[in-house]
């Protein structure tokens, strides 16, 4: 990464935001490669301004045209898990009295 920085600059950190885990290394190996602090502070924040309305953007849109149909989902799967405990504590009856009838021969 700080070879990277080095041949690229400012558009290394610029991307960096963009790269989960990278955005947090992208500072320190800036300062590591000798990246001027004004330098490293305008590539930031660009990326800044550019990356963090993306993603809201993108959760914004992915929770209004699928709100709907994740809220049916929420509710089939909460169905689900009433049918699933019953189902586990039925399963777990019958070992228990499979094994007691087995038991007594």
């Amino acid at each position: 990464m700080q070879s990277f920085i080095s041949r690229w600059g400012a558009p290394a950190v610029f991307i960096a935001r963009f790269v989960p885990g990278l955005r947090v290394w992208a500072g320190p190996i800036a300062g590591a490669a000798g990246m001027p602090f004004p330098v490293f502070v305008i590539a930031n924040a660009l990326g800044a301004v550019v990356y963090v309305p993306l993603a809201v953007g993108a959760g914004y849109a992915l929770g209004l045209g699928l709100g709907q149909r994740l809220e049916r989902l929420r509710a089939v799967i909460g169905e689900l898990e009433y049918w699933a405990v019953g189902a586990a504590l039925a399963a777990a009856a019958a070992l228990l009295l499979w094994r007691a009838a087995r038991a007594r021969r």
